[in-house]
């Protein structure tokens, strides 16, 4: 009976998910986005795409991806209420003088 590959963390695996990096461990990765470390020993690229799927992945992943949308929405309302003071100010100083 042949022995079964064992499949290992590789340039091959980092540049097609580059979120996923090598742990001490050679046989185990850790997800950038979620935290989550898996093994790739059975599967290589296939457990990665199984990752992919799992609930806790997608919620990190989601939870993400809303926070960047509220950290822009909280940019764009502070440089909106930068522009009104400035203009206000602006309509200040000329009634001023």
């Amino acid at each position: 009976m042949s022995k079964k590959r064992e499949w290992k963390f590789n340039e091959e695996l980092s540049r097609e998910f580059p979120f996923i990096e090598s742990t001490k461990i050679d046989y185990m990765v850790r997800c950038d986005k979620c935290n989550a470390e898996f093994l790739v020993s059975h599967g290589g690229k296939n457990d990665i795409t199984k990752h992919l799927a799992t609930k806790r992945h997608k919620r990190f992943f989601n939870n993400a991806a809303s926070s960047s949308k509220l950290r822009e929405l909280r940019v764009a309302k502070l440089l909106h209420t930068t522009e009104v003071c400035s203009n206000s100010w602006q309509l200040f100083l000329t009634l001023v003088e």
